[in-house]
């Protein structure tokens, strides 16, 4: 765990900030489609608009889609049957 590893965020916040995925946004080689929980945990919905932001922004990126899911935390991928369906047919369109 980064935890372990690096200690808290308030102690080294620049190795928490080398893997957030807002470091990630650019230049996907392959479609992609990004489900979010709009229950998720406050860490994780404090990034994600700006996250959204940037990938939407991407120039050399694929096509990219985004799924939030009102009444879901992290794991909506696996809990929603809404996601299930999108990611199916997102896999399925590539085929």
């Amino acid at each position: 765990m980064l935890k372990d590893q690096y200690g808290n965020t308030s102690t080294h916040p620049a190795a928490y900030h080398e893997r957030s995925l807002l470091n990630f946004t650019g230049g996907f080689k392959a479609d992609i489609l990004f489900v979010q929980g709009m229950d998720d945990a406050p860490i994780q919905l404090h990034s994600w608009p700006l996250f959204k932001e940037k990938v939407l922004a991407c120039t050399d990126c694929k096509e990219t889609r985004f799924l939030e899911l009102k009444g879901f935390r992290h794991e909506a991928l696996f809990n929603s049957p809404e996601a299930k369906k999108a990611f199916n047919e997102f896999i399925n369109s590539r085929r």
